[in-house]
């Protein structure tokens, strides 16, 4: 798909948006370097290992409760 429209329909940069398990999806995909940028909402299960190996511009929400939120505000990984 993304080559498709990056050929057939001349765009330039491709950006993906994902919830929960797309949210889970976005991140795998942004690691590839076929997009480059993310919105990330409430990503389903991934990692910090995961969310470093991203090569796309991102932008993560997620909510207090989830697993990671608080490795984010203690700074151990800053986006």
């Amino acid at each position: 798909f993304i080559k498709t429209i990056r050929d057939e329909r001349k765009y330039e940069k491709v950006g993906a948006i994902g919830y929960c398990y797309g949210g889970a999806a976005a991140v795998r995909l942004g690691a590839t370097g076929l997009v480059e940028s993310l919105i990330i909402c409430h990503p389903g299960p991934i990692t910090i290992a995961q969310v470093k190996a991203i090569k796309a511009r991102k932008l993560i929400y997620t909510t207090r409760h989830e697993l990671w939120s608080d490795l984010l505000d203690a700074g151990s990984y800053r986006l």
